[in-house]
């Protein structure tokens, strides 16, 4: 164990008031009594213990341990005696078992004030504690997993999760891993509530089904829901015996002192941090929810998070309610539970959340005289899923055509009558399920109650369907969670019927674009419209919008009261002019806090949005927040305080609608030339090449920056008619291409010089041998490797006809970055495309890591090249672009949404002037650039300086040009800040 004798004291004599004697050992805060018959001398040893605790100035910084040497048992001292909390044995059958034991033992001595960082260091994705739970119950999961009941819970699980991430994840890790957190939460809470418990198999099994917690008037905290699928198999031991060593991995903490959400961390690490971002998810910091909190004055009334996460704003508004509320502990709790709602369609984040609503609570529970139901459900806040023709609420069962119904009449009789009949409802069915007799006997029971409870036809109607249907599940043994599901799906509609004063949280951040559930995309669309954030007309604004304000919207129409706060934490797109919000933000705002220069927050720049009784759009109060925070993300806010101060400014929206440029649509992100490996090549051997049938290999620079799965090397012939050149953003240099990249297209090219995508197939079928090779080859590795197989590799890589729609006919490309912190504009003439290296290349196609268009006038080109290489326009779109870590970063359109350029006109002197500029800039850089050789930040700034005599002129012909627009560029600026200073 690398235990260091040194740090033993042997037969340590203690001298205090009242106190003598011999301590056996101390190993540092852990006192060791060692006794050679403990049946017959723990009491003594019991007493010396707590003399020995009592000898010590901070006793409750200690723990004793009682052993003979094989049989162990540790105690702590609490309410002037010793309470023994732990005892076990070694076991020479299990080593390691002992080993974790002596390891908690004498590592762990000292009792410990649970933070959120220390919380991840002991039981994260890198601890032992959370690995040894994961081997172990994922070995226990192949010995049970084709029982019934553990694949309904694992398929229920799957299909929700197919909700949060837009495809199912079948991930029995990620199962596990889940698994584990809802313990771990569990384990907390009843160690910080119910630290004197008593603990055995019976106390660990009730804290799976939630009997243990019920017992303790904790109602709805832990449920037979997706995570108790051990329970009643062969692996039902291996968990309770991972739960036992949960507790015994906890008990070097201190629960008496809490602050702070600390299982949010341990949330954001586990739940699945590879699809966090995709997702759109970013955890909200103590600090920011608590000032969020503050600012809207929340001291009572009924506040809603409706994607609560972890619970961060939930607990706030406790701790809030706490400080500011005169109120008997009794009061509070009510207050807290009644008052506090949250809503999250992950079910881990809803079982976080409900234990940092408890854990918050820790002080007045121990006096509360009824039972604690917590309002935070399990449910999607936009999928409803209400059939409003029929007036009920629709909950499909995942894996069939199967439906529950529950009529709007029977939610609008509320909350607890609707739980208590989701309850009958399945006692009816497990008592009916034994016999068709006793089905008879069980139907008519259920009616008999119904009708005694004075529900119209309509609900009765729709409630002995839904009897059926779970009768059926319980009959094939498919009715393990359906009773948690229905508890929790019907709340966004009740909520409807019972609003809020506050509307609060950190709602998911997601581009539509990004969005790839079908059903769920549909329905942002649809809810856009609905809130008439976007007209119909407006298709091309579709991929800008974004989840977060279809979100504000929806939930202040459905939840908020007339006269109720909202406040959400907003990316500061939101908040700046563009035309995919311009609706949204006319709805008005009360008080905007900008966190644009606060570090570390989000890896976008971020505001919170507050809109209360008197929203208006121009002169909005502003908070303009300042902090370095040192790379600490989860301070306090009495600890952020320290640190963060903030300036007062007004903000305007734009009273008038956004002309963006003519270019605006007509500039279009390339195509998805990913797996890069399938495409991307180089052959070596320049010499021996064959120049209508190459030897081509997948590219180092591919294969080298490749990530898994796609760590692949390609090799084989192909015939001359697939090569085509590209670029990547690399090498995109102001007005100069530094390289062309070969690559390999499964296109053909058509009289007009449009393309068309073809499969191995057809390849093969017009005679091209080597090609069907290849593009076989790559289908099927493809189809091994990818997860989602809704796609084949021929579709994803003409995804939105990216590819298809480029055309080979014109003469000149432009092309500018998507994303980086500067733009750099370049063109590719049709000569240039017509060889790389020895190859003769059939044209060029833009990649999606750039956004092209396609012009016959050199002119043109020249002009769009110039204006988008001049510095005003980069400084321009700054505002507007999203901000890493590293600054800013995406830039797509926004050249043509932050200035309105004008159509090139050849007719014009300043176009042309323009156009002239640019033209020298590209004669003086195309001598050098192949000779340059450095990272391409280097590069850009180098071909900058070589022409930025030029340049200058261009930014005084750009800012003449854009003089007057409706971003106020002005013919009169004279410095970027100056430019700076108009946002």
């Amino acid at each position: 164990m690398g235990l260091d004798p040194v740090e033993f004291e042997l037969e340590k004599k203690i001298q205090a008031y009242k106190v003598r004697g011999l301590i056996d050992a101390f190993f540092k805060q852990l006192i060791i009594e060692v006794k050679t018959d403990l049946d017959r001398e723990r009491a003594d040893a019991e007493t010396e213990l707590k003399k020995y605790f009592e000898s010590q100035a901070h006793p409750l910084d200690y723990s004793g341990l009682v052993t003979d040497g094989l049989r162990f048992e540790v105690y702590i001292y609490e309410k002037r005696t010793v309470r023994q909390i732990r005892v076990f044995s070694l076991d020479p059958e299990a080593p390691l078992v002992s080993f974790r034991h002596l390891d908690q033992l004498f590592f762990t001595a000292k009792l410990l004030i649970p933070s959120p960082g220390d919380i991840v260091d002991r039981f994260g994705l890198h601890s032992g504690a959370y690995n040894a739970f994961r081997r172990s119950l994922e070995e226990a999961y192949d010995g049970v997993q084709e029982e019934s009941a553990v694949k309904v819970k694992f398929r229920e699980w799957n299909a929700l999760l197919s909700k949060v991430y837009g495809s199912e994840i079948g991930d029995i890790t990620l199962f596990i891993t889940h698994t584990y957190l809802a313990m771990l939460s569990r384990a907390i809470v009843a160690m910080a509530l119910f630290p004197t418990v008593r603990r055995n198999l019976k106390m660990y099994r009730g804290i799976v089904d939630g009997v243990f917690f019920r017992q303790k008037k904790l109602v709805n905290l832990a449920e037979p829901d997706f995570f108790s699928w051990a329970l009643g198999t062969k692996a039902e031991q291996t968990l309770l015996e991972n739960i036992e060593h949960l507790f015994s991995c906890l008990d070097i903490y201190n629960f008496d002192k809490l602050d702070g959400d600390i299982l949010k961390e341990l949330y954001q690490g586990l739940v699945d941090p590879q699809s966090r971002h995709d997702l759109g998810e970013y955890y909200t910091p103590d600090w920011l929810a608590e000032l969020v909190i503050k600012e809207i004055g929340y001291k009572g009334g009924r506040l809603l998070d409706p994607s609560c996460g972890s619970g961060s704003f939930l607990y706030a508004a406790a701790r809030q309610l706490r400080k500011t509320a005169k109120m008997t502990k009794t009061k509070l709790v009510e207050a807290l539970t009644q008052d506090i709602v949250g809503i999250d369609v992950h079910p881990v984040a809803v079982l976080m959340a409900k234990a940092n609503l408890l854990l918050s609570l820790k002080e007045e529970i121990s006096g509360y005289p009824g039972e604690i139901n917590l309002q935070v459900y399990m449910a999607d806040t936009l999928m409803t899923g209400e059939d409003k023709e029929q007036n009920n609420l629709v909950i499909p069962v995942s894996d069939n055509h199967e439906t529950f119904h529950i009529p709007f009449e029977t939610i609008d009789r509320g909350a607890g009558a609707l739980d208590e009949l989701i309850d009958t409802l399945c006692e009816f069915s497990i008592r009916g399920s034994e016999s068709v007799q006793k089905e008879k006997l069980a139907f008519d029971g259920l009616r008999g109650k119904l009708q005694k409870g004075r529900f119209s036809p309509n609900e009765i109607f729709y409630w002995q369907q839904n009897f059926r249907l779970l009768l059926k599940l319980e009959r094939e043994k498919r009715n393990t969670v359906w009773a948690y599901i229905l508890k929790n799906s019907y709340r966004p509609s009740y909520l409807r019927r019972d609003k809020v004063d506050y509307v609060v949280g950190n709602p998911p951040w997601l581009s539509y674009r990004y969005i790839s559930n079908p059903t769920y995309k549909v329905r942002v669309k649809n809810l856009t419209f609905e809130h008439n954030l976007l007209e119909k007309t407006a298709r091309n604004l579709f991929t800008q919008m974004d989840t977060s304000t279809v979100f504000f919207a929806h939930c202040q129409r459905d939840f908020l009261k007339p006269k109720g706060i909202m406040a959400f934490v907003m990316p500061k797109t939101a908040m700046l002019p563009a035309k995919q919000h311009l609706r949204f933000q006319r709805m008005g705002f009360s008080c905007i806090l900008d966190f644009s220069d606060v570090k570390p927050l989000f890896n976008v720049r971020s505001c919170v949005l507050i809109r209360g009784k008197t929203p208006k759009i121009v002169a909005i109060p502003c908070k303009i927040y300042h902090a370095d925070f040192k790379g600490e993300r989860n301070l306090t806010l009495s600890a952020a305080s320290m640190m963060l101060s903030h300036t007062k400014n007004k903000h305007d929206f734009l009273t008038s609608d956004i002309q963006y440029s003519p270019y605006h649509a007509r500039f279009l992100q390339g195509a998805t030339l990913v797996p890069r490996c399938f495409w991307f090549v180089e052959h070596e051997d320049i010499l021996g090449a064959n120049i209508q049938t190459p030897f081509l290999r997948t590219s180092r620079e591919a294969y080298e920056n490749a990530k898994s799965p796609w760590t692949i090397q390609i090799e084989g012939q192909i015939e001359k008619e697939f090569l085509f050149g590209t670029v990547l953003a690399k090498d995109l240099l102001p007005f100069v291409v530094h390289h062309l990249s070969l690559v390999i297209l499964p296109l053909s090219v058509a009289s007009g010089k449009s393309l068309h995508i073809i499969n191995s197939e057809q390849a093969l079928a017009d005679g091209y041998v080597h090609a069907y090779d290849w593009f076989q080859n790559v289908q099927n590795i493809w189809l091994s490797k990818r997860k989602d197989k809704s796609y084949t590799v021929f579709q994803w890589l003409n995804y939105d006809n990216k590819l298809t729609q480029q055309s080979l006919k014109s003469n000149f490309t432009i092309l500018y970055n998507k994303s980086g912190t500067n733009i750099s504009a370049s063109l590719v003439s049709k000569k240039e495309a017509e060889n790389i290296g020895p190859f003769k290349i059939r044209g060029f196609v833009a990649d999606m890591v750039t956004y092209w268009f396609k012009t016959d006038s050199e002119e043109e080109a020249h002009y769009l090249v110039g204006i988008l290489n001049s510095e005003i326009v980069n400084d321009v779109i700054k505002p507007f672009q999203t901000q890493g870590l590293q600054g800013e970063r995406d830039i797509h359109r926004r050249p043509f949404e932050a200035c309105n350029i004008p159509l090139f006109d050849q007719n014009n002197k300043k176009h042309l002037r323009i156009a002239e500029l640019s033209r020298d800039c590209r004669k003086r850089l195309l001598p050098i650039v192949s000779r340059m050789k450095a990272p391409v930040a280097k590069m850009r700034s180098e071909a900058r300086n070589h022409v930025s005599g030029i340049l200058k002129k261009i930014d005084e012909e750009v800012i003449s040009l854009l003089a007057g627009s409706h971003y106020q560029i002005n013919s009169d600026a004279r410095s970027v800040e100056e430019q700076r200073a108009l946002f």
